[in-house]
């Protein structure tokens, strides 16, 4: 469990989603602010969906989150991990370098993970999102995270340019 900006507690899965999207980032790092534009899009566009994402700032200064968190005016969960948790929490998600995006199911299963900023992955990473909530199915996510069922790896791995495409294919395959 992690702090919000009002000093509660909240676990970062959020079992009740189909997918749960955590942004790791810091208010220091340039290409991670540049990155909150792309991420509020996502969030507009899929929020009530199924996805929930989550920000978590590996901020060492507790009030320089707070600046950003209160800049930036994102719409979601953001949560801070305290400078003692911080080297912790990088083992977990096994990462050195931010902005890193992962997408896990509701079980915390990672399913894909994205590093750095690079506005065609963002895109890209939507892509099994929208799939796993258009087929609204546990087991989707559950088999994204195995790699075993091969149509849906196909949409997790597709490096679309721009979400719109790969909606109109996830959407020709599910019809």
């Amino acid at each position: 469990l992690l702090l919000t900006p009002e000093n509660t507690s909240l676990s970062i899965v959020d079992t009740t989603a189909t997918i749960n999207m955590f942004v790791f980032w810091a208010s220091w790092c340039t290409p991670c602010r540049k990155e909150v534009p792309l991420l509020k899009v996502i969030e507009k566009k899929y929020n009530g969906t199924g996805l929930k994402i989550i920000s978590i700032s590996i901020d060492e200064k507790k009030d320089q989150w707070l600046k950003a968190v209160a800049y930036e005016k994102m719409n979601w969960p953001q949560v801070h991990v305290p400078l003692t948790q911080i080297a912790d929490v990088q083992n977990q998600f096994r990462f050195i370098t931010i902005p890193l995006i992962i997408f896990t199911n509701n079980k915390g299963r990672e399913i894909k993970r994205f590093a750095d900023y690079d506005p065609d992955n963002i895109s890209a990473s939507i892509c099994p999102v929208v799939f796993c909530i258009s087929w609204s199915s546990e087991r989707c996510s559950d088999q994204l995270a195995d790699n075993k069922h091969k149509e849906i790896k196909r949409f997790a791995d597709y490096d679309s340019e721009n979400v719109t495409a790969c909606e109109s294919l996830i959407h020709e395959y599910i019809r």
